[in-house]
């Protein structure tokens, strides 16, 4: 089981209790934040309420209308990360490695 901060965790019971279910996923998360939930707790619950993987759980919260407005700033952190670890540890994959 996913540990839950104790915000999420009544986000949870709210949402399990109304017996809403994937139909309204977006409405879901769009509760999650605006209960205060974090990008990573939204990411949480929707592996507990869903049973999906955490990679799916983050495709979800990160593709939902709730998330639109940082989602372009966290595309950008990632493709930074990325480029950064290129940098300090040289390319693992492409065209030079045979790939």
């Amino acid at each position: 089981m996913i540990p839950l901060p104790e915000n999420a965790q009544r986000v949870v019971q709210a949402l399990q209790t109304q017996r809403v279910g994937d139909a309204n996923l977006d409405g879901n998360i769009q509760f999650m934040r605006d209960s205060g939930l974090s990008f990573l707790d939204c990411m949480k619950v929707v592996v507990v309420l869903t049973g999906c993987t955490i990679g799916e759980a983050k495709r979800l919260v990160h593709q939902s209308p709730a998330w639109a407005d940082e989602k372009f700033e966290r595309e950008a952190a990632t493709d930074r990360l990325i480029a950064d670890a290129e940098l300090a540890f040289g390319s693992q994959t492409g065209p030079e490695n045979g790939e």
